[in-house]
């Protein structure tokens, strides 16, 4: 039996919310088992990064920037 993805990805949106973040758990858990996704140790470099971050903007030595403005600026380093 051969389903096509549109068809699977139609059936997984009309899931309730409950189970589509089930399923988007399953799906990146697979990902992850074949080596095709973040491992531990990614997530640990993450982590680590995020509270480096925090204690900069905590501290004051940086200052936070809007998302529209980080886009913005994004956009003008790539001209």
């Amino acid at each position: 039996m051969s389903t096509d993805l549109s068809e699977i990805t139609r059936d997984a949106l009309s899931l309730p919310d409950d189970e589509r973040a089930r399923l988007a758990q399953l799906l990146w858990d697979s990902l992850t088992e074949a080596g095709r996704g973040p491992g531990a140790d990614d997530l640990a470099v993450a982590v680590e990064e995020s509270g480096r971050r925090d204690d900069e903007l905590t501290s004051g030595e940086v200052q936070p920037q809007s998302h529209d403005d980080a886009i913005r600026a994004a956009r003008e380093a790539i001209r």
